[in-house]
C-alpha cells in the first residue's frame, strides 16, 4: 500500500461507533424515564378523602323582616324644623360579616311637593332619644359615613329620623310622601 491511499474502516471501528450511539440512546431513555421521580427505592402515598366545601350566606332583616314598613312614625306631627324618630333593629341573619349602608332612597309618590323638603338620617345608636342626627334630603338619600359592620348573628339598633326642613313653605302643609329606602348589606372581605 502506498502513502496516498486510504483504507476503509474496519469492522471494529463500526462496532465501536454503533456501541457508543447505543450507549447514549440507552442513557437518554433512562434519564427521561427517571424525570419526576425521587429515585428512592421506597415510596409512600396518602389520599385526601372526599371533602366538601360550602359558601357562606348573606341575610339581613329589619325588625325581623326583609321588607319592613315604618310604623310609629307620626307624620302628622311633622312641622318645619322638626323630625320623628323610629328605632330599627337591623340583624345579620347570614354566616358572613356584613357592612351595612343605605344605598338609595326613592320617592314613590307625593302630594304638595312635600318630598323636596323631607330629610332623613340613619345612625347606629342604642338610644334614639340621645342619638345625633345629620339630616340630608330624602330624595336620593344614602349614608356617607363608614358602614356599620355586623357580625354573623348580630343585631344592632339603628335610629331613622324623618324630618321636615326648616325652610319648608306653607304650601307643603297636609302633603304626603311615600318612599322606599334600600338598606344594603355587603360582605366584608
Amino acid at each position: 500500500m502506498d502513502a496516498t491511499s486510504t483504507s476503509a474502516p474496519g469492522p471494529s471501528l463500526v462496532r465501536r461507533m454503533l456501541g457508543a450511539v447505543a450507549a447514549v440512546t440507552v442513557a437518554t431513555v433512562l434519564a427521561l424515564l427517571g424525570t419526576g421521580t425521587s429515585y428512592a427505592l421506597w415510596n409512600g402515598t396518602a389520599v385526601i378523602n372526599a371533602s366538601s366545601v360550602s359558601s357562606g350566606t348573606v341575610g339581613l332583616t329589619i325588625n325581623g323582616t326583609t321588607a319592613h314598613s315604618l310604623s310609629g312614625l307620626d307624620a302628622a306631627r311633622l312641622a318645619p324644623g322638626r323630625s320623628q324618630v323610629v328605632p330599627l333593629a337591623i340583624s345579620n341573619t347570614g354566616t358572613t360579616r356584613l357592612a351595612v349602608t343605605v344605598s338609595g332612597t326613592e320617592v314613590l309618590a307625593q302630594s304638595n311637593s312635600l318630598a323636596g323638603f323631607v330629610t332623613a338620617s340613619l345612625v347606629a345608636a342604642a338610644d334614639c332619644a340621645v342619638a345625633t342626627f345629620t339630616p340630608a334630603p330624602l330624595t336620593g338619600f344614602t349614608t356617607t359615613a363608614a358602614p356599620v359592620v355586623l357580625e354573623p348573628g348580630e343585631a344592632r339598633q339603628f335610629c331613622l329620623a324623618i324630618g321636615l326642613g326648616a325652610a319648608a313653605p306653607s304650601g307643603v302643609q297636609g302633603g304626603s310622601a311615600r318612599f322606599a329606602m334600600t338598606i344594603n348589606a355587603g360582605q366584608v372581605r
